[in-house]
């Protein structure tokens, strides 16, 4: 508890965010967490980004469902894919 609250003080504006992957991610990211994406390192990604490579969050889940790699409204009964809701600090954002 100490711990994060001195994250969140340092850092701050924490929102809850959702992050989209496919479900082959998943095991990856519960062994390593989240890993920004670059060069040397290989990582499963959808794509190479809006912004460059980075980890990308989603306020509204239909956002982040674009990164599952599939709609919901077109997955196959046997497909799967991932959404996470995490804590993520936003700190300073520039408009």
């Amino acid at each position: 508890a100490a711990e994060r609250a001195a994250f969140n003080s340092k850092i701050g504006n924490n929102h809850m965010m959702f992050h989209g992957c496919a479900w082959s991610a998943v095991p990856s990211i519960l062994q390593k967490g989240l890993l920004v994406p670059r060069d040397g390192v290989e990582l499963q990604r959808v794509d190479n980004g809006w912004l460059g490579k980075a980890i990308y969050w989603g306020s509204e889940w239909y956002t982040a469902q674009e990164y599952t790699g599939s709609t919901f409204s077109s997955l196959p009964e046997d497909a799967q894919a991932c959404m996470l809701i995490c804590n993520v600090a936003l700190g300073k954002v520039f408009h």
